[in-house]
């Protein structure tokens, strides 16, 4: 889709742009009520997004199919007035590091199984500025791609469907316009390591809790919650 003319695009990133008004409305109001509660302990609040989206950066506008920053750099907030001073962290932090962080402001030690990721807490108190060394990224829609996305702004996109690999310096090049690989280059050997050995680590925590034919197994959907995703575009 990119081919599309300047006044579709901006078409478009309106949208968006109306799709983001909408929602910080809703929270607001949301918020407000909550407020209103009289609650007599501070509410953590943590708001985040699954994905962001593209807008021609690479060549399409969509989301889920790649690995690019604009689908994967999401925000992360933490609001907890207790506990939390307001500061804006420029580590980088994952996903899996939500639910850590929330046990560990909730002061509780022990995790469920199969809980991967770390506490942030000591970062977002401020007595660290180091965050997780690596973060790992997945898009599935089409074939098998994943990122892994180092603190030192190395990141590698690996397709396992027979693309080419890429490798970009994010702190030189953020909008990952230059990959660093030549045609037919082997991307460095340990940015490799580091991601078949997060696979592998992966594989073997979904084999411990759903057995070795856990990830075939078939979920049964009712339907009302068939129409709904449907409705929604997950599924057809």
């Amino acid at each position: 889709m990119n081919d599309l003319a300047p006044e579709d695009l901006a078409y478009l990133i309106g949208l968006y742009d109306g799709e983001i008004a909408y929602t910080d409305a809703r929270v607001g109001e949301l918020l407000e009520r909550v407020r209103g509660l009289d609650l007599k302990r501070d509410l953590l609040i943590v708001v985040t997004a699954d994905h962001g989206e593209e807008f021609l950066e690479h060549g399409s506008t969509s989301h889920g199919y790649t690995l690019f920053e604009e689908q994967v750099h999401v925000p992360l907030i933490l609001h907890y007035p207790s506990r939390l001073k307001p500061r804006r962290v420029q580590a980088q932090v994952r996903h899996i590091d939500v639910l850590p962080t929330l046990l560990a402001l909730a002061r509780i030690d022990e995790r469920p199984p199969g809980v991967q990721g770390q506490s942030l807490v000591a970062l977002a108190e401020g007595r660290t500025e180091q965050g997780p060394e690596i973060a790992i990224s997945e898009a599935t829609y089409v074939g098998q791609r994943k990122a892994l996305r180092r603190s030192d702004g190395l990141k590698l996109i690996r397709s396992f469907a027979g693309e080419p690999d890429r490798l970009f310096d994010l702190k030189q090049d953020p909008r990952e316009q230059s990959n660093l690989l030549a045609a037919g280059e082997a991307p460095p050997e340990p940015l490799v390591n580091e991601l078949t050995g997060w696979l592998r680590e992966s594989q073997q925590t979904r084999t411990a809790l759903f057995g070795e034919d856990g990830v075939a197994q078939e979920i049964i959907l009712d339907s009302e919650t068939q129409d709904r995703l449907e409705a929604l575009g997950y599924i057809e």
